[in-house]
């Protein structure tokens, strides 16, 4: 068990905000959910001095949610879109870590409870996870072979439990139209 800052260096790519640009603007969902689409940004209408363009595999955080677990790992399609300063970036050191290791392991509800109680601020909504003390929650980080294994293990869990949320949704469907029969 290692801080998790031992796998990941600060990465910030700052860009100025240009009034005739158009930014296409991501937050991150609590409790390791992933990446979800903001309204863009129009750069006259914002009063962001910068934005910070996200690159693949860079880890990604909320300050102000990451005590409920507002953390994850930039997917490719997400490469390009940008984020406030409120969002740290970080990449993952390669040598260290495996990228989809490190998003299931900050999907864990231990690493989650851990930020939960390094926030400072006082009021539910004003807590925040600076970065030293984000740096600092404690993760299991194996080899980076035994990584990639459980990582796959993990990600194959999630494939077969969105195809069985699908299924379901469908037989809820059916059900609903009366067009199958109930079995209970």
């Amino acid at each position: 068990v290692q801080p998790i800052g031992s796998a990941l260096s600060l990465e910030r790519d700052a860009v100025l905000v240009d009034s005739s640009e158009i930014y296409r603007n991501v937050g991150v969902l609590n409790h390791g959910r992933g990446l979800f689409e903001k309204p863009a940004l129009n750069g006259y209408e914002t009063r962001y001095p910068v934005m910070f363009r996200l690159h693949r595999d860079q880890l990604v955080y909320s300050k102000l949610f990451a005590w409920e677990g507002s953390v994850t790992v930039v997917p490719a399609e997400s490469g390009g879109a940008y984020v406030s300063s409120e969002f740290p970036t970080f990449a993952v050191d390669e040598s260290v870590a495996d990228a989809a290791y490190i998003r299931n392991v900050t999907a864990w509800a231990g690493f989650v409870e851990q930020l939960s109680g390094l926030t400072s601020g006082l009021g539910q909504r004003r807590q925040r996870v600076n970065i030293e003390q984000f740096l600092s929650a404690l993760v299991p980080l194996p080899d980076l072979p035994e990584q990639r294994r459980i990582a796959a293990h993990l990600d194959q869990l999630e494939r077969t439990a969105a195809r069985m949320s699908l299924r379901m949704d469908h037989h809820d469907q059916l059900l609903a139209t009366e067009q199958l029969p109930r079995l209970i």
